[in-house]
């Protein structure tokens, strides 16, 4: 039997006010949020190779919020591109973070490769949870749930091109936003809340 992840929307405080968007001076700008760990696996330099793409847009600004492994690398390539569109922030406590990812207009999931078929990472189904559109660079089961979902847009993963097409579309049809950010609200309230896989573990050992 295979129970899945799910949200614990219990937990899940919108409400929390955090100003980081303020602080940084983007609350006015199109946002794209990536949390969590900046490693290997993540392919995070996505990101930076399209803010670098996408650097005469003043308006478009990525935000990258967590520690790792790759960190140091990323930050050093986007000061060699002289990049004034992508903030990288140390990691927040547990509690702020779908507060960041609520004040942001997107989030952002990748993965570095499409070998990665298997992984369907929780911050897909906490975006969703925060009513927020999601971007996703992946294949296999996390991919699947997008298109399901209806909940945002996949692309290849380690292609900036698409990634930059997709963030350019997005901005300049932001009713797409509110689409797939209520779309995938929907979906994951319903079928990925942890009350219900909890009860499903129950009956399961029971």
């Amino acid at each position: 039997t295979v129970v899945t992840n799910g949200v614990d929307f219990d937990r899940l405080d919108l409400s929390y006010k955090n100003n980081l968007l303020e602080k940084l001076n983007i609350s006015t700008k199109f946002v794209i949020t990536y949390t969590g760990l900046i490693g290997i696996a993540q392919g995070i330099g996505i990101a930076v190779d399209a803010a670098r793409h996408l650097k005469h847009n003043p308006e478009i600004h990525f935000i990258i919020v967590g520690e790792g492994v790759e960190k140091k690398f990323l930050i050093e390539k986007a000061k060699k591109l002289k990049l004034t569109n992508i903030t990288f922030v140390a990691r927040q406590p547990r509690k702020v973070i779908p507060s960041i990812i609520a004040a942001s207009d997107l989030a952002l999931v990748p993965l570095v490769s499409g070998a990665l078929r298997d992984a369907v990472p929780s911050k897909l189904l906490e975006a969703w949870a925060c009513r927020k559109a999601v971007l996703l660079g992946a294949e296999g089961g996390a991919a699947d749930l997008v298109r399901e979902s209806g909940g945002g847009v996949v692309i290849s993963p380690g292609k900036p091109k698409e990634l930059v097409d997709a963030v350019t579309t997005l901005f300049q049809n932001q009713h797409l936003l509110i689409k797939f950010a209520d779309d995938g609200y929907n979906f994951v309230s319903k079928q990925y809340n942890r009350r219900q896989t909890a009860k499903q573990m129950e009956n399961v050992l029971k």
